[in-house]
């Protein structure tokens, strides 16, 4: 819509992985060149973790533009596939005559001889695995016995792990402590600063035919930052919708403005709090967990609360309006914790107590869905998340349960539990939009109980 008032010759953001607009700034193009080496050197498994939106899918494409006519890329994108079927999909894809009933053991020695037949002739294999956090430990692990393929020298496979930080979580599992140790290269996708996000738009832009001075300066950049939080889909998205809105103003340049109602428009200011809030929050925050006998010091939680914390009676529900009292067994001695509703609204009270009892007594869900993970400075933005539950009639299956990350108190939010992982990825997929945007995926039960206050 707005090309032609910009003088564009196509639409320079979007969020769509495009290899002619790679942005090599921002440690990207390093990161490319290493992954590419990693590869051509036979290494091995690589692992590449970033945030929702920090540019996994778009290395993935410019490894398919960059590496060399002999190597051959299987891409996996799907992450729900089981340990039984993760063989056949791989021989699938690299076109072997596999059968669904075949037996593992003939599909792996199908795949042993074709890299045979591929590494005689000077060719090679790597496999490409998106949103491996998503993944089943057994999956994963199943395609950590795959790198025992090799000769002398040479691993006949190579592997690219692709996931967001939950896969660093999910490698730190003494079960998959093997696979951990097989990977050679651990990159990270920083997001990107306030120069790096300058760079980007202009570069994006004049790659896209633009013609004049830069229409992004420092301060445009840095609002984007700050409301983009550096990650690139955002990024995208906010300048985007920013030069629509110039287009629809009839301006030739970026107001601040257009910014800002970029970022109302695609909900990134709603989770912003005034500085005078925040401290607020904090200090109720802080006040609450001293009642319930932590010792903070600081932002750093002293004492944390052990993994087996039990909910022995809820002794009031609440129902005055000004505080609930909640029965918590600690380190296996019973206390009385008031929880002040100034501090915490009721319907986020009442969804930690449910969830405390879920965890404890769940037995038959193996996962759930993560829906938000929000620190404790933006507690009016989780409650009014959980109001929407609400409305939406889903609250009943919305759990709360609290982490701490970075030594910060941390609201993690689940929908749900699923006994099949594929029963999860379904339910994914029937979530409004709204719930969509900050891409839910699965979690696996193990992970949440052990990471869980």
């Amino acid at each position: 819509m707005y090309l032609k008032h910009f003088g564009l010759e196509r639409s320079p953001y979007k969020i769509t992985p495009d290899t002619s607009l790679f942005y090599e700034g921002g440690n990207r193009g390093a990161a490319l060149e290493a992954i590419k080496y990693s590869i051509l050197q036979g290494e091995g498994i690589i692992k590449v973790v970033g945030e929702v939106g920090s540019g996994k899918t778009m290395l993935c494409r410019m490894l398919e533009v960059r590496l060399p006519d002999y190597v051959e890329i299987v891409y996996l994108a799907n992450p729900s596939l089981s340990p039984e079927k993760i063989l056949h999909v791989i021989a699938m894809e690299m076109k072997l005559p596999v059968a669904q009933d075949d037996d593992k053991a003939k599909v792996m020695q199908m795949l042993q001889d074709y890299l045979l037949e591929i590494h005689a002739k000077g060719r090679q294999v790597v496999v490409f695995v998106e949103e491996a956090q998503g993944m089943p430990l057994e999956t994963l692990e199943e395609i950590r016995l795959l790198t025992n393929l090799e000769t002398g020298q040479f691993k006949m496979l190579q592997i690219v792990l692709f996931g967001q930080p939950e896969l660093d979580e999910n490698l730190g599992k003494r079960q998959i402590r093997q696979l951990k140790e097989r990977i050679s290269h651990h990159l990270s996708l920083d997001t990107f600063d306030k120069k790096d996000i300058q760079s980007y738009l202009n570069f994006r832009l004049r790659a896209a035919g633009f013609k004049g001075a830069d229409l992004f300066s420092q301060k445009l950049a840095g609002m984007i930052a700050k409301y983009s939080k550096g990650l690139t889909r955002r990024i995208n998205i906010l300048a985007d919708k920013a030069l629509l809105a110039a287009f629809a103003d009839n301006s030739e340049e970026i107001k601040p403005k257009y910014i800002k109602l970029a970022a109302k428009d695609s909900q990134y200011i709603a989770l912003e709090l005034p500085v005078w809030a925040k401290v607020g929050v904090v200090l109720m925050v802080m006040a609450m967990l001293m009642s319930l006998g932590w010792v903070v010091r600081g932002f750093e939680i002293e004492q944390k609360i052990e993994s087996n914390t039990q909910v022995i009676s809820d002794k009031n529900d609440a129902s005055d309006g000004n505080k609930s009292n909640l029965s918590l067994r600690f380190n296996g001695k019973e206390q009385v914790a008031s929880l002040n509703s100034e501090a915490m609204s009721l319907l986020l009270q009442k969804r930690l107590k449910r969830t405390a009892l879920w965890l404890r007594d769940n037995a038959e869900s193996r996962y759930s869905i993560q829906l938000l993970l929000l620190d404790e400075t933006r507690m009016t933005a989780l409650d009014s998340f959980l109001k929407r539950m609400k409305e939406q009639g889903l609250i009943e299956d919305t759990y709360v349960y609290l982490v701490t990350k970075n030594n910060q108190l941390v609201y993690g939010v689940l929908y749900g539990g699923f006994r099949q992982y594929s029963d999860a990825i379904k339910a994914i997929s029937k979530l409004s939009q709204v719930l969509k945007v900050n891409k839910p995926f699965v979690r696996d039960m193990q992970s949440i109980s052990t990471e869980y206050i």
